[in-house]
């Protein structure tokens, strides 16, 4: 939730309501809204509590969001489900679960949130990975590449009244139990030679959310990393 906890902290600060969806994190929810309500004067935050399954019921949660909230203009989709498995590990459960959480349950909140009025975005967290053709994370790279598409056809669909774009971060916030080691090695493939964090990730979200003309596009934010892939050729070739 580290991601999501900085995207709520800096919409707050712009003024904006907010909704915090959570499914077994009941007390973190909570003790997040005292915080931003103890911070931020005159922000509502609404509490959304669902489990992302085969039974969601989208249109059920946007109504409830939109009465509790005034105005609601942004729809930020950031939940994710990620598990590591190769083409050959893994199974038809590892490709559903992960295709409903990482691109249906946004279909169909896209679905939903464009029925509502008003001057209406959204923006859908995906991964810079998409750039690649990573194995190991099989299942959860078709789900981000599928998002991916799904931004563009829907933006296509639903403009000029809905825009919809996408961030892809790359190494911005690793998880704790990753050694220095690692995140070395993660750095020396990044042509900016550092991790982003997630300030780099704050000012990507202001930029979509306030450039007015730009709809349907996939905003990558990893210092290059999806760059470094360019593949052999004659002129690197070197015979032995």
């Amino acid at each position: 939730m580290r991601l999501g906890r900085a995207f709520v902290w800096h919409l707050a600060s712009r003024g904006y309501h907010i909704g915090i969806h959570y499914n077994q994190s009941d007390a973190a929810a909570r003790s997040l809204k005292a915080e931003l309500e103890r911070t931020f004067h005159g922000i509502q935050v609404a509490l959304l509590g669902a489990r992302f399954d085969a039974a969601f019921d989208a249109e059920r949660f946007v109504q409830q969001a939109a009465r509790q909230l005034p105005d609601l203009q942004l729809l930020v989709n950031s939940a994710s489900l990620y598990i590591a498995g190769t083409v050959a590990d893994s199974r038809l459960t590892d490709f559903s679960s992960q295709m409903l959480v990482n691109c249906f349950i946004p279909i169909e909140l896209t679905r939903a949130w464009s029925r509502l009025s008003g001057d209406l975005q959204i923006i859908n967290i995906i991964d810079n990975k998409i750039h690649f053709n990573q194995n190991t994370y099989c299942a959860y790279l078709l789900s981000k590449k599928a998002l991916a598409e799904f931004t563009r056809m829907a933006a296509l669909e639903y403009a000029p009244r809905l825009r919809i774009n996408a961030i892809a971060p790359g190494v911005s916030l690793p998880a704790e139990s990753r050694s220095n080691n690692y995140l070395q090695w993660r750095q020396a493939a990044i042509p900016m030679q550092r991790i982003g964090g997630s300030e780099p990730l704050l000012h990507g979200l202001d930029y979509l959310l306030d450039a007015s003309f730009v709809c349907g596009q996939i905003l990558t934010v990893d210092g290059g990393e999806s760059l470094m892939q360019i593949g052999r050729n004659a002129v690197s070739y070197q015979d032995d």
